[in-house]
């Protein structure tokens, strides 16, 4: 027998077999309402995948600011990190190729429930930078001021809640109510409930600028995507809060996680101030009053048959090096998407409902709900 026939065929079946293996690295940013989705359709399409995530309360996986999963497909290696930043900002990110911060792609990492990295301010941890490759959006392309060409592949459908702070009397909110709040910086309780002997306060809290929610919020309720509303943050580390603790926003800014704004209206107020505010459906958490939307409790049907409105479709952007790769990590990212989207689409997660259920559609954020699916 030819030993050295055998050492080079040995060789070559080894340099082959490295050779077909391949490394990528896929970026992904925006949506912070749908992230949890989002997280769980990234690890159905990875094998043996394994994550680490920024957590500042003790929140876990699902309202992660930075994230990064490692994980194979087939023989090669993929890595996904996350960087959520509002649906807003992640599509201008992304049109705009932006960079932006992110977990370093040396980041160990661990099978579930993965490796929380704890800080104060998660983005401290993001030591990192990366161009987003996609971006998750509640909103069209036409609610940013983003111009660039994107591919846009609608997901899923995502609900958001109205929702007052811990102890609230009011139930209903209208597209007036909420016009009426967050147009003058509150209003006493008594024009929300119509009960003259309330004459307590009510405010309204939101999201920053860069939010989907926000401009959903705008567009449901005809406020408009791009009028400055006159809202609030609660700024407190106790159980409770006050009106003093409601420090007011300038145009642009607000809260940068539905997480942080229902875990603020969670607590109870101390001096009988109400806060109203918008949350998706995958925020909401025990101690947020709910509130009915022009009379109607949220649920899925209520959604699926168009008599509940405050909802937008969920939208995967790529950019153009993307959609039309045809070799390379941009081949991945785009093949890897295109996976992720069917995922999503029949299994949405927490955070969104099925678009094939869907008996009415629209055809932008906010606009007249219509019969029939979406064309």
């Amino acid at each position: 027998m030819n030993t050295s026939f055998l050492k080079i065929a040995a060789l070559s079946a080894l340099f082959a077999s490295s050779a077909s293996a391949a490394s990528y690295t896929i970026n992904l940013t925006g949506s912070t309402a749908f992230r949890s989705s989002t997280h769980s359709a990234i690890l159905a399409n990875l094998t043996s995948p394994t994550y680490a995530y920024t957590d500042k309360a003790s929140n876990g996986l699902g309202k992660a600011t930075y994230v990064i999963f490692k994980g194979t497909i087939g023989s090669d290696d993929y890595t996904i990190r996350c960087s959520w930043s509002g649906s807003v900002t992640g599509v201008v990110d992304v049109g705009s190729q932006n960079t932006i911060p992110a977990l370093p792609t040396t980041q160990s990492t661990a099978a579930s429930p993965g490796t929380a990295l704890v800080a104060a301010v998660e983005s401290t941890l993001a030591t990192s930078t990366m161009v987003p490759d996609g971006a998750m959006s509640d909103v069209f392309q036409s609610s940013t001021t983003e111009t660039g060409a994107l591919n846009d592949k609608v997901v899923a459908v995502v609900p958001f809640k109205f929702i007052a702070s811990n102890g609230a009397t009011i139930t209903n909110m209208t597209p007036q109510i909420f016009r009426t709040v967050f147009s003058s910086g509150g209003a006493p309780l008594s024009i929300l409930d119509g009960n003259p002997a309330h004459t307590s306060f009510v405010i309204g809290v939101g999201r920053d600028i860069g939010s989907g929610t926000r401009a959903t919020a705008m567009a449901e309720t005809g406020y408009g995507i791009f009028t400055a509303p006159l809202q609030y943050v609660i700024s407190t580390g106790n159980a409770t809060w006050s009106a003093a603790n409601a420090v007011g926003d300038s145009a642009t800014s607000g809260y940068t996680s539905g997480g942080t704004l229902a875990a603020d209206l969670a607590k109870a107020s101390s001096d009988g101030t109400t806060a109203i505010g918008y949350v998706g459906v995958a925020d909401f958490v025990t101690g947020d009053v709910e509130l009915t939307y022009n009379g109607v409790t949220y649920s899925t049907a209520a959604v699926y048959n168009g008599t509940y409105t405050f909802w937008g479709y969920e939208h995967l952007f790529t950019p153009t090096r993307v959609s039309t790769a045809t070799t390379g990590n941009d081949l991945a990212a785009k093949t890897f998407f295109a996976s992720m989207a069917t995922t999503l689409s029949g299994a949405p997660g927490s955070a969104g409902l099925n678009p094939a259920s869907m008996k009415v559609h629209r055809d932008g954020d906010g606009g007249t709900v219509l019969a029939g699916p979406l064309p």
